[in-house]
């Protein structure tokens, strides 16, 4: 199994911009961040050369209606793999009915005919998805006796359908208008007030967006197959929206494009410049990031990648990121590729511990969603990761896809380090189940709710038999061995589990045969330079419950991490007798 692959062209610390068209913008992602089957942005760069070659055909067609651009298009590169959806049937009607020219109406066989084949358009014309073909056929046909009949019928069908969505809206305003008076009159606390007119608000727009979803989805459906008709679809959008100005003030719409279990699911977010840069710059989370709530004080949400964190460099980088490497590659061999990856249904935070993450600000982490795509070598395991931290004055939502070692080549090992972290934090859930979840509510300062903290059992470890032994047995003192000594001790600690680690060697000096030996039984093949493997071991004299030790991840990690300074001399006869 591997992690996520991180494309060359996908340049975190560039600004990366969108394409300008006449009336919309547009990007593609730079790979597949969902489905089974691996495509990257120059496998689809014909839609977007296509679209550029009839950007001014469309202009002098519509130029006067689309005046403005205010639709931006983000699309995963996943829509374009496989057999794109088309409409054969309704393809090869219109052929028929480019034979079907004119007829004599003064023949009632012809004009039976006639009746038949314009009732069988109007009948597809009922389905908001066939409007783009069937413009089109009408545009390109104007003599045709059905033409100027139908062309006039879509554009008004499109409008009723922006006029119902404003109805519908109109009515919603209507409802919480009244549920306000209703608070007013009942007394209510400005607490309760507010609580209960920011959730009618959010519903609202929900429900609007919804509408808005369904029609955009459908008017675009067959717009990716053919980029003439994803023209047409711009267009109907535009006057579906039209109908709509007249409630509220015109702006940015981000709409983005993702396939999903081989259906092409549609996102739309009230946007502006600022977000659509953010979601472009965060095109992993292409499906998730425009479905986020708005924040209850009204301020925009500040999203930082991985490549906006920097900290105190380490003295030598490539070989602490030879270590992190080394650590995530061991977790990532413990997944299978037919592990079926269950995380706790309840909504949780786990709270970040370690030395060097709190020192970036790190206070919280999730996980926003785990799943298997489509990558260059096979099924690849996409885990979208959140961190909240504090940088200076302002709140951050660290977004960061966990990048498979094999791609941290841009990366610092401060980044590199994030990620390991996250990994042996999904390894400590998943893997080795090894947490609690405990009743502890936590408000974002985004306002999202997450009702349980994620805490793992660190300090605990699972190891074979053989590797029970307390420090002192491992280094031969002879003196643990009077039992009439160590039950006359009344202040004996408690037994407590060391997990394996890695301990930095002096400069020039490596691991040992017999360390690499014993890592070997761990799984783990090679030591990285410059380090040693200090195996798991029990301290203390009292005994502990070894039934209900498991393996923790993040201990091996923070573990490792801190002691960098703290180099390790290696003597092959008192190995054991340098463990603090």
């Amino acid at each position: 199994m591997k992690l996520l692959s991180k494309p060359s062209d996908l340049d975190y610390s560039k600004q990366k911009t969108y394409e300008e068209f006449r009336f919309f913008k547009l990007a593609l992602t730079e790979r597949n961040w969902s489905g089974k089957e691996y495509i990257t942005k120059e496998n689809c760069s014909w839609f977007m050369n296509q679209l550029k070659e009839l950007d001014d055909v469309f202009y002098k067609l519509f130029g006067n209606i689309l005046s403005t651009t205010r639709f931006t298009f983000l699309m995963d590169t996943s829509i374009f793999a496989g057999a794109l959806p088309e409409n054969n049937k309704l393809i090869e009607f219109l052929e028929e009915l480019d034979d079907f020219q004119e007829y004599d109406i003064e023949n009632p066989v012809e004009v039976k005919k006639a009746n038949k084949y314009l009732n069988k358009l109007k009948s597809y014309k009922n389905k908001i998805e066939n409007l783009t073909y069937i413009y089109r056929w009408a545009l390109n046909n104007e003599e045709h006796p059905f033409a100027s009949e139908i062309k006039e019928s879509i554009i008004k069908e499109v409008e009723k359908k922006g006029n119902l969505a404003k109805t519908l809206w109109d009515k919603d305003i209507k409802s919480v208008t009244l549920k306000r008076m209703k608070l007013i009159k009942q007394g209510a606390s400005q607490k309760d007030f507010a609580t209960k007119m920011n959730s009618e608000g959010a519903r609202l727009v929900t429900e609007c967006e919804k509408r808005d979803i369904h029609f955009v989805s459908q008017i675009l459906k067959y717009g990716l197959d053919e980029p003439s008709l994803f023209f047409y679809g711009i267009y109907f959008i535009v006057i579906y929206y039209k109908q709509l100005e007249g409630l509220m003030k015109p702006g940015i719409e981000f709409i983005s494009f993702e396939k999903k279990e081989n259906k092409i699911e549609v996102f739309l977010k009230d946007s502006t410049s600022y977000l659509d840069e953010q979601f472009l710059k965060h095109e992993t989370f292409i499906s998730t990031l425009p479905k986020a709530k708005r924040r209850a004080d009204g301020r925009v949400t500040k999203y930082e990648s991985l490549y906006d964190i920097n900290g105190t460099e380490f003295d030598n980088e490539e070989q602490i990121k030879g270590v992190l490497r080394t650590i995530s590659n061991w977790i990532i061999h413990r997944i299978s590729s037919d592990t079926t990856i269950k995380l706790p249904h309840k909504k949780w935070v786990h709270t970040v511990k370690g030395e060097l993450f709190t020192s970036l600000g790190l206070d919280k982490m999730y996980f926003e969603q785990v799943s298997f795509i489509g990558g260059p070598e096979g099924p690849e395991l996409l885990i979208k990761s959140h961190a909240f931290l504090t940088k200076g004055t302002y709140d951050v939502d660290l977004l960061f896809p966990l990048f498979d070692p094999e791609s941290w080549e841009n990366l610092n090992a401060i980044q590199c380090a994030i990620i390991t972290y996250a990994l042996c934090l999904f390894h400590d859930i998943t893997i080795e189940k090894n947490y609690d979840l405990v009743k502890n509510t936590f408000k974002s300062f985004m306002g999202e709710i997450f009702e349980y903290e994620l805490v793992t059992r660190e300090k605990s470890g699972s190891v074979s038999s053989l590797q029970f032994l307390n420090a002192s047995q491992k280094t031969g003192n002879k003196n643990n061995n009077n039992t009439n000594t160590i039950h006359e001790d009344t202040h004996k600690k408690t037994e407590h589990w060391v997990s394996f680690h890695f301990r930095r060697l002096k400069t020039g000096s490596n691991a040992s045969d017999k360390q690499k030996s014993v890592a070997a039984k761990y799984g783990i093949k090679e030591l990285p330079p410059g380090f040693t493997f200090v195996d798991s071991h029990v301290r203390g004299e009292r005994n502990i419950d070894k039934d209900n030790m498991h393996f923790s991840a993040l201990d091996i990690l923070n573990k490792t991490l801190g002691k960098l300074n703290r180099y390790y001399e290696e003597n092959h006869d008192k190995e054991q007798e340098t463990i603090n």
